[in-house]
């Protein structure tokens, strides 16, 4: 009997065995890729004197790929908002502080014993374990309506759920209240998560602020326990340095410099133990969600990231999102995570695009510098030159009506050079570190001597070299990949997030205006089949330099010309529009829409530009996704419309050219017998300026660069000395 039981027993043991070594088998096949997410919260590349020779982070400058990440969201600069935007992978935004993250098993309330696991069932009726994850807010939230971006809490954790992908998130920001942001990025759709954000996860020391600070020997110990039992992201928050931005004000300089000092180092020294233990299958993406309180006052809006990833070779990171080198968007964080976990389709839901690695020589902080420098002085060059039009504007129409004729050469100057003021922005744009008055006076000065020396030239003339020069430009500047453009003021730049490539709002309408404007004076000058075919070929240049996904991408930009040149052009070859005229220009306006799909559409997804990427979704049917995006470019246009400095000079340029028809009475007619197709030029400037208006998530702006290449020839005209 007893050999029998023995014999049993040991079969038993034998199957047990078995079954648990193919299982841990079947978790380390399932276990391809595992990442190791460190963030330092509030680390800036003002702290690059400090973190550069430091332990960890000199390994991870040497080995890892680096990269300046784009820390927008929908509001303001906040550490709630920061964490959203990258769970969510879309510009998101917090009614308040989401930092109210608990373990089940801890107290919410301490005076009434109310722990997070109950509050949990009393908000959703569901009941969990001790040692989940709960965001206590998401009921709260998920009642909000009306958010600026929609967007879908849990998406990130949800894909890696249906995945079969674990997800584990270990530390905490706990001031004297919690602050446990992380969580966000790994919760699902009910808020839960797993790891530990409790007390375990930092120390008492009286030294630091709050008394408190990271462990680290204890994070270390979860990242070797969970590195072999099947977890695909770990997620590590250091708070240390978010915790010293919150006391700052209650220590001394000195003393602020050197904790912070101490603190880079304790996490340079974390670094470098997950780094020395990673083996080929696994990768470290380190970076901060948010920067410090002290680069958000300098205005260094673009947080350092590093990734590791040995199976990878590559320098500098970057992505479809931002096609730039060195630069990315938090947006990108999560499609990245996913697609290194083999997750194949990312949601709908999500706006950005898997990080890649590549490899280049430039050198990051000298890209950082120009932008930096560039968006602190941006306002001031832009302020500048909108006022100096809108003034420009309303002299020249006072002194055109007042009819004081020794002003009119004055303001004849005036007026044209700041038609050469847009290409003058780009073409100096190499001289940002010219200090802003100064850069300003000179490009005034500039300006106003080009118009002095063009002035003695017939008008139409003037109109022709000075459309036909801004064209040149900004179409050779767009061939070499818009290095001009990305480092104008009137450009963009990666720090706002609006737009990384392509032609921005600005010189959308600075191209249309300006084209229509010399191609209407070549036709006035002379009408003949050679001026129209080229005309022609110039109108089809435009279209296709502003819609193409490698070069412009701005479909609001190309639907713009295509009515704008297309109206100009049927009114050049005398086409009515009348019945057979209006069938003429849909015809057209099919043929070119078309041609934006297809170009978009036939690039691979990986590839494919914004617009490529609405248009897909458009295809699959996902129509609500498409009334997000259209919803959200209609809320912009509309925010911009009552707030922006453009507006003005819309109105402005408006006004002129509304009084310039009323009076004096005959005096437009005039001029338009005199320079019909001149005029045909001004009136597709106008209805492209209307159309971008309309298409355009800030059309207002490129409708307000466009309109000046009317109101301003027009007043040149019309203070002509006779």
């Amino acid at each position: 009997m007893f050999k029998r039981i023995s014999f049993v027993l040991t079969i038993l043991t034998i199957l047990l065995l078995g079954s648990s070594f193919s299982f841990a088998s079947e978790k380390k096949e399932e276990i391809d890729t595992q990442i190791i997410m460190v963030l330092v919260n509030h680390l800036a590349f003002l702290d690059y004197p400090l973190y550069v020779n430091t332990v960890g982070f000199h390994t991870l400058e040497q080995s890892a790929a680096k990269g300046a990440m784009n820390i927008n969201s929908a509001g303001s600069k906040t550490d709630s908002n920061a964490y959203l935007t990258i769970s969510v992978s879309t510009r998101a935004l917090s009614s308040k502080d989401i930092g109210d993250s608990f373990l089940g098993i801890e107290y919410v309330d301490e005076v009434r014993k109310v722990r997070a696991k109950d509050l949990y069932r009393q908000q959703t009726g569901r009941i969990v374990n001790d040692q989940t994850i709960l965001f206590l807010s998401i009921q709260s939230l998920l009642q909000e309506e009306n958010q600026k971006f929609p967007f879908v809490y849990g998406v990130l954790g949800d894909s890696l759920k249906q995945a079969g992908l674990q997800a584990r998130v270990y530390g905490n920001q706990d001031i004297d209240i919690p602050k446990r942001y992380a969580p966000l990025l790994i919760m699902d759709k009910n808020g839960q998560s797993f790891g530990d954000v409790g007390k375990h996860t930092i120390v008492f020391d009286p030294a630091r602020p709050y008394g408190v600070k990271t462990n680290y020997e204890y994070l270390y110990q979860r990242f070797l326990q969970d590195r072999n039992a099947g977890i695909s992201l770990i997620v590590f928050d250091l708070g240390d340095l978010y915790r010293l931005d919150q006391f700052k004000k209650q220590m001394s300089i000195d003393q602020y410099q050197t904790v912070r000092r101490m603190i880079i180092q304790e996490q340079g020294k974390f670094i470098e133990r997950l780094k020395n233990e990673l083996n080929d299958n696994q990768q470290l993406l380190v970076f901060a969600p948010m920067v410090s309180d002290q680069a958000i006052e300098d205005r260094q809006l673009l947080a350092p990231i590093w990734w590791y990833n040995p199976k990878a070779a590559g320098n500098f990171l970057t992505s479809n999102t931002t096609k730039r080198i060195g630069i990315v968007s938090n947006v990108d964080i999560a499609p990245t995570i996913l697609s290194l976990l083999g997750v194949d389709h990312l949601p709908s839901e999500m706006i950005g695009q898997s990080m890649e690695l590549i490899s280049s020589d430039r050198l990051l902080l000298n890209d950082l510098n120009q932008l930096f420098i560039t968006y602190r002085q941006r306002p001031t060059v832009l302020y500048t030159f909108i006022f100096w039009q809108i003034i420009l504007l309303i002299l020249s129409m006072a002194v055109w009506f007042i009819k004081w004729k020794k002003g009119y050469r004055f303001m004849r100057i005036g007026l044209i050079g700041m038609l050469y003021l847009p290409l003058l922005l780009l073409v100096t744009s190499p001289f940002y570190k010219i200090q802003p008055w100064l850069y300003i006076l000179l490009l005034f000065i500039i300006s106003l001597l080009l118009g002095l020396v063009t002035r003695y030239k017939e008008s139409i003339s003037i109109f022709v070299v000075i459309g036909f020069l801004t064209w040149l430009g900004i179409t050779l500047d767009l061939s070499m990949g818009a290095y001009f453009m990305k480092r104008s003021y009137l450009g963009y730049d990666p720090i706002i997030g609006a737009r990384y490539y392509g032609i921005g709002n600005e010189y959308m309408g600075v191209y249309i205006g300006a084209t229509l404007l010399f191609t209407s004076s070549i036709i006035h000058k002379k009408r003949n089949r050679w001026t129209l075919g080229v005309t022609a070929l110039i109108y089809s240049v435009i279209s296709y330099f502003l819609l193409a996904p490698t070069l412009g991408t701005n479909a609001g930009g190309a639907i713009s010309a295509l009515v704008a040149t297309t109206f100009t052009f049927l009114q050049m070859l005398h086409v009515s529009f009348r019945k057979k005229g209006i069938w003429i220009f849909l015809a057209l306006m099919v043929l070119g829409f078309s041609a934006l799909i297809c170009s978009n559409l036939a690039i691979g997804s990986d590839e494919q530009s914004h617009i490529g990427r609405a248009l897909q979704l458009l295809t699959q049917g996902d129509f609500s996704s498409i009334y997000s995006i259209i919803a959200r470019k209609l809320a912009m246009n509309w925010k911009l419309i009552q707030v922006s400095s453009w507006s003005k000079v819309m109105v402005t340029s408006l006004v002129v050219i509304g009084i310039l028809f009323m009076k004096p009475r005959g005096a437009i007619k005039t001029f338009f017998e005199q320079s019909p197709y001149l005029f045909y030029g001004f009136y597709g400037i106008v209805v492209g300026a209307f159309i971008a208006l309309l298409v355009n998530d800030s059309g207002i702006v490129a409708a307000s660069t466009m309109i000046i290449f009317v109101a301003s020839p027009m007043l040149y005209l019309a203070l002509e000395e006779k």
